[in-house]
């Protein structure tokens, strides 16, 4: 249970339900947190890790709505900006209909507001109103004017959203997953596609409490990869350790630079961190 802690903290799991993908998922090398590992030069201690990409970023459906194309595939690499998927645009079409006779409406409502408050004050001005009444067409025709202002900011935010009927890559790199199928719905605010940073990765890993004294920051350390059957060992340095125990997985994360030239490594792959004994 503690590994499977560490693990969904060490990948960033959200806290709602994301689709699943085409993507195999990767399998933990260990059901433990730590190993011991005989480098012919001592034992050291070996730290379950995740790798990670330094820049990734979800785009999401800015109105509720589906997805009619996908414009790439999971894999594919990207530029900024570039077109990632297109969007139905009949629910925004509707809104936008919907929020152009509600402003319509408005404006009528308060044209009539402010003709009444007219006729209140003559009718003030030649004594046969009382001034409660002026007060309140004044407040009739404010309310009218508020609800105007609502209309219109509807009216626009429903326009500017027609014209994001097109996902655009937020960064450069490679598509990472698609959250959602082709023609399924998604609700406003909830992603479609995760762009990751294709070349530029790091490694999160978590320390026992009781081995917080043997890692620092500027460490040398092994980093271990077997995914897809392919074993893979880089070299990295240690750069961050979080100060506080989290509360959760009861483990001290840390994050590590990894030299990655000439290597072909998949984010998410789950890997295995050893600090040499003679490097501690």
């Amino acid at each position: 249970m503690r590994a499977l802690l560490v693990l969904l903290a060490l990948a960033g799991c959200r806290d709602k339900t994301q689709a699943r993908t085409n993507e195999p998922t990767p399998e933990p090398l260990a059901d433990t947190t730590r190993t011991q590992v005989d480098n012919g030069a001592g034992t050291s201690t070996g730290y379950i890790g995740v790798l990670t990409p330094k820049e990734q970023a979800d785009v999401p459906a800015p109105f509720s709505t589906s997805v009619t194309k996908f414009l790439v595939e999971v894999g594919d690499i990207v530029e900024k900006d570039a077109q990632i998927a297109l969007l139905d645009d009949a629910p925004i079409r509707e809104a936008l209909s919907i929020a152009a006779a509600d402003l319509s409406g408005a404006r009528v409502s308060a044209s009539a507001a402010a003709s009444a408050l007219g006729t209140q004050r003559r009718a003030f001005a030649a004594g046969v109103a009382s001034r409660s009444a002026v007060t309140e067409a004044q407040f009739a025709l404010s309310e009218a004017g508020t609800k105007v202002q609502r209309a219109a900011a509807a009216h626009e935010a429903a326009k500017k959203k027609l014209t994001k009927t097109t996902l655009l890559a937020p960064i450069a790199g490679k598509v990472a997953l698609h959250y959602v199928k082709l023609g399924a719905q998604v609700a406003e605010g909830n992603p479609v596609v995760r762009v990751i940073s294709s070349d530029e990765l790091f490694v999160k890993f978590a320390i026992p409490t009781d081995h917080g004294d043997k890692i620092k920051v500027g460490s040398e350390i092994d980093v271990h990869i077997d995914a897809r059957g392919t074993k893979v060992t880089v070299k990295g340095t240690v750069r961050r350790i979080a100060p506080e125990l989290d509360p959760i997985a009861q483990m001290i994360f840390a994050e590590a630079d990894i030299e990655t030239k000439g290597t072909a490594l998949q984010a998410g792959s789950v890997c295995r961190i050893v600090v040499p004994a003679t490097k501690r």
